[in-house]
């Protein structure tokens, strides 16, 4: 009678195991596919930052870079220049 018990109580450890493998094992794969998307976010951010690091430097360093880059995104036009509009006429501000 006793060597039932016995066989059923390793049977019973054997089942807590495996149950705990499972779950472990699942787990892991888990972490192991947020490590696969923090190492490909880290990649692109990587990649980002070598872009502004370059775009930085030529900036800093041409003059003609840096006065093209202000004219385009803030619409800067120099004194001698004209502009003119090609397309729909740009509304009226109205007067102050």
């Amino acid at each position: 009678m006793g060597g039932i018990w016995c066989k059923g109580m390793w049977l019973a450890l054997l089942a807590v195991c495996v149950l705990f493998l499972y779950q472990g094992m699942s787990h892991l794969n888990k972490v192991r596919d947020q490590l696969a998307q923090v190492r490909e976010a880290n990649t692109r951010l990587d990649m980002s930052n070598r872009a502004l690091y370059r775009r930085v430097s030529r900036l800093r360093g041409d003059r003609e870079a840096l006065s093209r880059a202000v004219r385009l995104e803030t619409g800067y036009i120099r004194p001698d220049e004209v502009v003119y509009f090609v397309g729909p006429t740009p509304a009226p501000k109205p007067a102050k």
